[in-house]
C-alpha cells in the first residue's frame, strides 16, 4: 500500500497542479510505513526470546541507521526530486514488490497447510 500514494502523487500533480495533492500523498505513504513499522516490531517482541529482544532490536535500529542514509543518498542519484515521473516508477516498482512478496507469501502458506 505505501507504493500507490507515490505513484498516484505524480500523476495526479500533472493533471491538476494542486500543491495539497503530493502533500497528501507523502502522508499517507508515511503512515503506511509507520503502520509497517508498527506491525514488524510488534512481530519481533512477539517472538523474539526475551533474553535476547535487546540485542534483536540492537541490530535492527543499527542497520535501519546504516541503510537509511545509504538509501537516501542512493536515490539522489538514481531520482530527480523535480522530476514527478520518477515518483510514479517508484511507487509502481514498490507496489509491484509488495504484490509479488504477497503471492509468494500466500502460495507458501498454501504449500504449508
Amino acid at each position: 500500500m505505501a507504493g500507490l500514494p507515490l505513484a498516484v502523487m505524480s500523476l495526479l500533480y500533472q493533471v491538476s497542479h494542486w500543491l495539497f495533492g503530493p502533500i497528501i500523498c507523502i502522508t499517507l505513504f508515511n503512515f503506511c510505513v509507520s503502520v509497517f513499522n508498527i506491525q514488524f516490531m510488534t512481530y519481533i517482541q512477539t517472538n523474539a526470546d526475551m533474553t535476547y529482544i535487546g540485542r534483536v532490536f540492537s541490530i535492527v535500529f543499527t542497520a535501519a541507521i546504516i541503510f537509511v542514509p545509504l538509501g537516501s543518498f542512493f536515490f539522489q542519484f538514481v531520482m530527480d526530486v523535480k522530476d514527478s515521473v520518477d515518483y510514479l516508477w517508484l511507487g509502481g516498482l514498490l507496489t509491484f514488490v509488495a504484490g509479488l512478496a504477497s503471492v509468494i507469501y500466500s502460495l507458501n502458506q498454501r504449500r504449508a497447510e
